[in-house]
């Protein structure tokens, strides 16, 4: 879908002021950015479906969804400190992406996702993901965080390679 360009810009994006950011705001949410080498559409294409999108972090072990109106409700088990984690969430359309908040967990008291897309000209999408995770339990804030900031970095990535590859 992409041409050998693109594949040379995200190369060149890669070292660049342009490569993936991650910021952690005050309340602990992780915020990953990126500028990639697809329209708005192709990056929509891969986002829209909730099972595929929750599966680009590779802490994810399975994931199945459930259409709920125009909504998503996902039930998905990740990668845990010492055993896996599961929760159940809502995935819903908003008008700049998606949004997704916890529903059930016995291991997480809170979980908001948010993508949000932006076209920057006809072949490239400004994109924003917002992670917030709250584990129950004994958990350090530290490590928790580090372990999210390295998801959306992980996570952008793997949309790039995808977006690249398809």
């Amino acid at each position: 879908m992409l041409s050998s360009l693109a594949l040379l810009c995200v190369h060149v994006a890669s070292s660049s002021p342009l490569a993936p950011t991650v910021i952690t705001e005050s309340d602990g949410t992780v915020v990953a950015r990126a500028s990639l080498p697809a329209s708005e559409p192709e990056v929509r294409a891969v986002l829209s479906d909730a099972t595929r999108a929750i599966q680009l972090s590779d802490d994810v072990l399975s994931a199945s969804a459930k259409a709920m109106g125009e909504c998503t409700e996902l039930s998905v088990m990740t990668k845990g400190g010492l055993t896996p984690m599961h929760y159940r969430a809502l995935r819903c359309p908003t008008e700049d992406g998606w949004e997704m908040s916890l529903l059930e967990s016995e291991d997480l008291s809170h979980l908001r996702m948010e993508w949000k897309l932006a076209a920057s000209d006809e072949s490239k999408t400004l994109i924003e993901y917002r992670l917030r995770i709250n584990v129950k339990g004994f958990a350090p804030d530290a490590l928790v965080q580090r372990g999210v900031r390295r998801t959306g970095m992980q996570t952008l990535k793997e949309l790039i390679r995808r977006l690249i590859s398809a």
